[in-house]
């Protein structure tokens, strides 16, 4: 068993003898990595019980003092011998009466610290999620908000699809081939300069570090130039090289659109639905994200600035989204009402728009967690085994006929997915 743990150094029992040892005699030997340290790293000698340590990324020390810790719990690992598991987090905004933080590391909480670790190479890297959605550390879908939580009702689903690019250049030790070429954009939804008009706590001090910058993430395979459009300023083009690269520019109120051009190619495009607006009620530090891709267009997110309301059901204003005629649907019978355990969530909030996305739509009870709109189950080109998505190399045919005649697999997934619906054989 792999045991870890959020704090705990000063628990009122012994680790060793209350937990390692009982656990063992019942046949559940324990691998114990828990984080006892957030602020530094601990001696050498201080834990002599643990297998490995875990450190939580921390916000609040500011970047350069944050990755300075890891670097530190890098060169305990080599004094000690034991195991170091890095944290990375998203994002970090609450705001409550007993607690009213934000995250002055601003966009370098999520890019930069990832890249920092592939350089220092941690035994194991844990997604932090904090206490999810009231914290806005949440890296899927916003689900299960309660009515309080206002500031958490901001989609984060595109940074859970950056982390795959991450994940596979920590596990294979080097950064994937680009084959599918995505943008990632993200700001906060009003400046620091907004005044709120029905708010007391109001916005977190150390939060006066952060920019009132819309980013940009690229994911390319060779160069090409950016343009962003926020609110009513366009700005001049800027140059982005091939690989993953991010670049940020102050926002204006309004509409953030964002393209990608190669010469006079518009290579992809997309505008969030969700604008930039400093008339507000409520302060909101938390961030928007969204993504586009070539295949897909943009993805498309609800408008977030709708007042919120205390059902637990799904979003049922969701915008749908046509579908894209040059894929051959998967017929209805394929659609089966699956366990809702088994389910892959779609991540779309009504039936309109889930059937839409070519995804099964079968609701359960009120509050339910489990997907109303789940993914359909894999239909394959004979003689081809299914590929998960992330495994798969992309043969670039954009419908059945043409993939099968060029002698790859077809395999549908979600509507507007980045990733190759027709790929290359294994």
């Amino acid at each position: 068993m792999f045991l870890s743990t959020f704090e705990g150094a000063n628990a009122p029992f012994n680790w060793d003898t209350d937990i390692k040892a009982v656990l063992a005699a019942s046949g559940l030997p324990v691998y114990f990595v828990p984080m006892f340290n957030q602020w530094q790293a601990p001696a050498p000698n201080a834990y002599p019980f643990v297998d490995g340590l875990f450190r939580w990324t921390n916000p609040s020390l500011g970047f350069a003092n944050d990755i300075q810790v890891d670097a530190d719990y890098a060169a305990l690992r080599a004094a000690t011998g034991k195991t170091w598991m890095a944290g990375v987090a998203p994002w970090f905004f609450t705001h409550y009466n007993s607690k009213n933080w934000g995250n002055p590391e601003d966009d370098q909480i999520f890019f930069d610290k990832w890249e920092r670790l592939l350089e220092l190479k941690p035994d194991f890297i844990e997604l932090v999620t904090w206490n999810d959605h009231g914290e806005s550390s949440y890296l899927g879908p916003v689900e299960g908000v309660i009515e309080d939580q206002t500031w958490a009702r901001l989609p984060h689903d595109a940074l859970l699809d950056l982390s795959s690019y991450y994940h596979t250049a920590f596990k294979t030790g080097s950064k994937p081939a680009i084959t599918e070429e995505k943008a990632y954009y993200f700001y906060r939804t009003h400046s620091l300069n907004a005044k709120a008009t029905n708010d007391p706590l109001g916005l977190p001090e150390e939060m006066k570090m952060q920019k009132d910058h819309i980013f940009v993430i690229t994911m390319l395979a060779s160069a090409a130039t950016v343009v962003i459009k926020s609110g009513s300023k366009t700005y001049d083009p800027i140059s982005v090289p091939a690989g993953v690269h991010k670049i940020g520019v102050p926002f204006q109120q309004g509409t953030q659109t964002v393209t990608v051009r190669r010469g006079s190619t518009q290579v992809m495009t997309g505008t969030c639905a969700t604008p930039i607006s400093d008339n507000i009620q409520l302060y909101n530090g938390n961030i928007v994200v969204d993504m586009m891709t070539v295949k897909g267009g943009q993805v498309v997110v609800p408008d977030t600035t709708a007042s919120p309301t205390t059902s637990t059901a799904p979003d049922t204003t969701a915008p749908t989204r046509p579908s894209t005629t040059s894929k051959t649907p998967i017929t209805s019978d394929s659609c089966p009402n699956q366990d809702r355990y088994e389910r892959k969530n779609c991540r779309k909030g009504d039936k309109q728009s889930c059937e839409a996305a070519n995804c099964c739509w079968s609701p359960l009870e009120e509050g339910s967690g489990e997907p109303w709109c789940y993914l359909k189950p894999a239909v394959v080109t004979p003689g081809c085994p299914y590929q998960d998505r992330y495994e798969r190399k992309n043969c670039y045919k954009g419908d059945k006929q043409s993939c099968e005649a060029a002698n790859c697999c077809w395999s549908p997934l979600e509507e507007g997915s980045g990733d190759p619906w027709c790929y290359i054989k294994p």
